[in-house]
């Protein structure tokens, strides 16, 4: 979870002492805590436990004067709010990677209740929010029935969405790759925006001489693994390109995209 200016790191109690406004015409706000309350309760029903959860909170800029919707709200803090859920199941302890559970939710309509699920997460203040699935509910008198129902949805779903996402990684593990394979791969990946030019060398050093072991091999797993990485470097692009290299690795593993986890 990014949070840049104007977003602040908050805790739970800090959320839910936000003061949720009255409703305005058809804007009916949701408190905070609904969501995160309703994807918690949904979590735990479904057997995952949460061992990590951030929470954000909007930090407005006193000095500026602001127009538009709830125009009167924009300069007090927390009217925006970011969550975000690490989670895991029995079945999943051990596995190469961990599920997460990201929502936001807008006091002053910036934007509509969002819930995302998956591996790779893109949660920012700045507005920039992707994953490999998301659901979405507008603040109406009905929103947060419809947001409940999609909540329990999505989340009843995710551990077949997460054997699916472990059947990919271990597909990628049975694809051999050359050196000038992973170099054609990894030019793909720069034109199609995956990768930045300057971490073409770093994928090609990771790819041929792995800074872990567990890395070594190669495959189509260890390329992603290189990939990873070079992301690394440049941490405020690292989720959102990652969602972009799991598509490609997708494609060229032949697995389709989960598609019950469309709603």
């Amino acid at each position: 979870m990014l949070m840049l200016s104007p977003g602040q790191i908050a805790t739970y109690d800090e959320v839910a002492s936000i003061t949720t406004p009255c409703p305005e015409n058809r804007h009916v706000p949701q408190a905070h805590t609904n969501i995160i309350d309703q994807t918690r309760s949904s979590l735990e029903g479904n057997g995952w436990t949460i061992t990590e959860e951030k929470y954000g909170l909007n930090e407005p800029n006193q000095n500026r004067t602001y127009a538009g919707p709830r125009a009167e709200l924009r300069n007090e803090r927390g009217m925006n709010c970011w969550f975000q859920f690490q989670v895991e199941r029995p079945e999943t302890q051990g596995w190469s990677f961990a599920p997460i559970v990201a929502g936001r939710n807008s006091h002053i309509q910036d934007f509509a209740q969002h819930l995302l699920m998956g591996t790779n997460m893109f949660l920012c203040s700045n507005g920039q929010f992707a994953s490999e699935a998301q659901i979405k509910a507008k603040h109406t008198d009905n929103g947060e029935t419809n947001a409940k129902d999609r909540i329990k949805s999505i989340v009843s779903k995710m551990m077949s969405w997460a054997e699916h996402t472990k059947r990919s990684y271990e597909a990628y593990k049975n694809i051999n790759m050359s050196t000038d394979q992973c170099v054609t791969s990894m030019w793909s990946l720069y034109e199609n925006k995956a990768l930045d030019l300057g971490m073409l060398p770093i994928v090609k050093n990771e790819f041929v001489n792995p800074s872990y072991d567990e890395f070594k091999g190669s495959t189509l797993f260890t390329f992603a693994q290189a990939c990873t990485e070079a992301m690394k470097r440049s941490p405020r692009t690292v989720q959102q390109k990652s969602l972009m290299l799991t598509d490609t690795l997708n494609r060229k593993a032949g697995i389709e995209k989960y598609a019950e986890f469309e709603v």
